[in-house]
């Protein structure tokens, strides 16, 4: 089996670059006219707080989190059913994403294509691309970015707030339904971290 290329792998955000992204995307949304992105910000809210995959994401409907603390989900990978609480703040930005998107029905995607008027959800493909355009525009800098940045994210939060602990790591080696604590480390870059400062060290 050839090595992973780590130059193609997508890195996390850290937490400031995560929450300033967030404002910059939710004052261009509310002030400068671009209602349009509120599919950005509810799409990484969700991935993020919730560490879900992107399938799984786009896969939503507003019915399934308006005016909910806890949603139940089937991941489209595993299978499993996975029952997830949402914080408040994510509450906060679902209320105001359903604000701008102002859907003719609940039943519509979360991030659905503009031309289907919210009866279908926008491909990975494309939301791949857009969010590459959108992390350009707003200075956000980081390692191939994709739909993983934002569940990667939640990984490194969750890791981090967890005072960097193996037990922070067996947690989400069970969300993110790993076989292994390595393969959670090496998800959320700690793997190559350590790479870096044995160099660093010298």
């Amino acid at each position: 089996m050839p090595k992973k290329d780590y130059s193609t792998e997508t890195a996390p955000l850290t937490w400031n670059e995560f929450e300033n992204f967030m404002s910059k995307i939710t004052y261009s949304a509310q002030f400068g006219g671009e209602t349009s992105l509120y599919r950005v910000l509810i799409f990484a809210a969700v991935t993020t707080y919730c560490g879900l995959r992107a399938g799984d994401v786009l896969k939503l409907k507003w019915v399934d989190l308006l005016e909910k603390k806890v949603i139940s989900i089937r991941e489209g990978k595993t299978g499993k059913n996975r029952e997830i609480t949402l914080n408040q703040k994510l509450q906060e930005i679902i209320r105001f994403a359903y604000q701008q998107a102002s859907p003719a029905s609940d039943q519509h995607y979360i991030v659905s294509s503009m031309a289907s008027c919210g009866t279908k959800p926008l491909s990975l493909q494309y939301v791949n691309r857009w969010l590459k355009t959108v992390f350009t525009r707003f200075g956000i800098v980081t390692q191939n970015a994709s739909t993983h940045t934002f569940r990667k994210t939640f990984g490194r939060r969750v890791f981090e707030m967890n005072n960097r602990s193996e037990e922070a790591l067996i947690t989400l080696s069970q969300i993110f339904n790993h076989s292994s604590v390595a393969i959670t480390r090496s998800y959320i870059g700690l793997k190559k971290e350590k790479i870096a400062d044995v160099y660093l060290a010298m």
